[in-house]
């Protein structure tokens, strides 16, 4: 029996963890030099140089280890690496790795917001690379980490954003599918589209010039059936600047979108 569940391998193959905020609990926040540091960092990873953000990185956690924003920025720079990276096991590592930082970022600082939200991300990228079973487990850890992250930041668009995708594709599983999953892998969590709306329209609050958050809010209207609102959607996603390289190719397929589904 295939008990894999396309919807949620598709679980957030996000490349979104560029979306973080710069905020994070800090090993020392009075530092110039830490600042100087997440700066550095910050400004290699907004450029999409992966190699320099890394060694960035690299040199900050020998001066800072164990930091919190420094792991969980290295979470991110997995995430987005991997999302570009064409050799599955490549990718399947990368996404690993992501795992590894996000939850050593919670355990250096389990109230960072970020961490737990990324984290999140994590999970939902290496799904793609698990049995059924452990989509399930990881399903269910997905939820948690958010409501962690929204409950310590009810504002963290990392969250939002996350959270609309996983609420879509948990929605999107058939009737019979989820049935063998309460069967025999212990079933998953309930996910709505109306609320996977909701967390999408919170992301693009609190940054409305984000791509994906417009992309993905025009899939789940797709998902509704509610084409018109979709390509309004899609439409908006255009106008926004590419900040993560995977826009690119979102833009390329945003506009065959329109093209199939616009009156």
């Amino acid at each position: 029996m295939n008990t894999t569940f396309p919807t949620l391998a598709l679980f957030l193959a996000l490349a979104l963890s560029g979306i973080a905020s710069s905020q994070s609990a800090a090993a020392n926040p009075d530092s110039p030099s830490y600042d100087a540091a997440l700066e550095e960092i910050d400004r290699h990873f907004k450029a999409l140089r992966y190699e320099e953000t890394e060694a960035a990185l690299k040199s900050a956690l020998k001066t800072f280890p164990n930091d919190a924003g420094l792991l969980w920025r290295y979470c991110s720079l997995m995430l987005n690496w991997g999302d570009g990276v064409r050799d599955d096991k490549r990718e399947e590592e990368m996404y690993k790795r992501s795992v590894e930082y996000g939850e050593a970022a919670i355990k250096a600082d389990p109230k960072d917001a970020n961490a737990h939200s990324l984290l999140a991300a994590a999970y939902g990228s290496y799904a793609m690379f698990v049995g059924g079973k452990e989509k399930v487990k990881l399903a269910n850890k997905i939820k948690d980490q958010l409501d962690i992250s929204l409950k310590l930041d009810p504002k963290n668009e990392v969250a939002h954003t996350v959270y609309g995708t996983w609420h879509r594709e948990v929605a999107d599983v058939g009737w019979i599918e989820r049935q063998l999953a309460n069967m025999f892998l212990g079933g998953l969590p309930d996910g709505s589209f109306e609320k996977s709306v909701y967390h999408f329209k919170e992301a693009i609050k609190v940054n409305p010039d984000f791509l994906r958050h417009h992309f993905q809010l025009g899939l789940t209207y797709l998902a509704m059936e509610k084409e018109d609102l979709a390509v309004k959607a899609w439409k908006k996603a255009l106008s926004c600047p590419a900040s993560l390289k995977a826009d690119i190719g979102r833009k390329k397929r945003i506009k065959e979108l329109i093209a199939e589904y616009s009156d």
